[in-house]
């Protein structure tokens, strides 16, 4: 597949791509270009229904990898992974409400939170991740260069 018109979404599907047999093979089918594939894609898949989505059947892809794939393709959503949820899980029970442990319901309260806040949930998703650190580095520091290109 080419014509991926950024090389981060490249970079992205590239890897995915290599790591999830059957991903590129059902994406091609959808166009030659990867970026529209994976738009196309994303545009069509629920998220109640990602253990039949021709993607969430595909072994190896779970419903954080679903979720990712995505955000990736243009959705405004999160992904529950262990990092985001228990940023916002924290952040749910310092405001004296429950944490959410169920992913799909996870998803569901974090897409509130984020618009209740003001904040898109895909912005409140990545927020997450920025305040983390790696290693010595905070990563909204270590990633502040490609940051504008997200």
């Amino acid at each position: 597949m080419g014509g991926c018109g950024t090389s981060l979404l490249k970079n992205i599907v590239d890897n995915y791509m290599e790591k999830v047999p059957g991903l590129a093979s059902y994406l091609s089918t959808l166009s030659d270009d990867d970026k529209i594939a994976l738009r196309t894609w994303a545009k069509n898949a629920k998220l109640e229904n990602w253990r039949e989505d021709p993607i969430g059947r595909i072994k190896g892809v779970g419903l954080i990898t679903f979720q990712y794939l995505r955000m990736m393709g243009g959705i405004d959503t999160v992904m529950p992974d262990k990092i985001v949820k228990r940023v916002i899980n924290e952040i749910l029970v310092k405001a004296g409400l429950e944490p959410a442990n169920d992913d799909m319901e996870f998803i569901k309260k974090a897409e509130e939170l984020a618009l209740t806040c003001g904040y898109r949930p895909i912005e409140l998703c990545w927020m997450t991740w920025l305040i983390q650190p790696e290693g010595k580095m905070m990563r909204m520091d270590k990633y502040s260069g490609i940051l504008s290109k997200i």
